[in-house]
């Protein structure tokens, strides 16, 4: 339902620029949600490494370790948020290219 009007939303009033929208719903019911809020991206401590393993016909599979703890889940975060019974949506960069990196990186490699 959450997702459900936000993208009626966008059919209605489209985004000026590109952008991707992470969205989070806290596990609850929908009429326990407390709104919805725009946020930044909390951080996690590094996850936990792969686990490897085989499934019933011997072969290798790999499951996904678990996610790290909350490192930064202050103000304004998606984990807040969510840990306060909100939905939020964090617009994030499609072009993740360091732009003011670029000569720096550039030089070193070619020392």
């Amino acid at each position: 339902m959450v997702v459900e009007q936000l993208l009626e939303r966008c059919q209605r009033a489209p985004l000026r620029e590109p952008v991707l929208l992470n969205v989070n719903v806290p596990d609850m019911p929908v009429e326990q949600l407390r709104g919805t809020r725009v946020t930044r991206l909390g951080r996690r401590h590094h996850a936990e490494p792969a686990i490897k393993t085989q499934n019933p016909r011997g072969e290798t599979i790999y499951w996904v370790g678990p996610v790290g703890s909350a490192q930064d889940a202050g103000e304004g975060t998606d984990f807040q948020a969510v840990g306060n019974g909100m939905v939020s949506v964090t617009p994030l960069m499609l072009d993740l290219t360091a732009f003011g990196q670029l000569d720096g990186i550039n030089s070193w490699l070619h020392r």
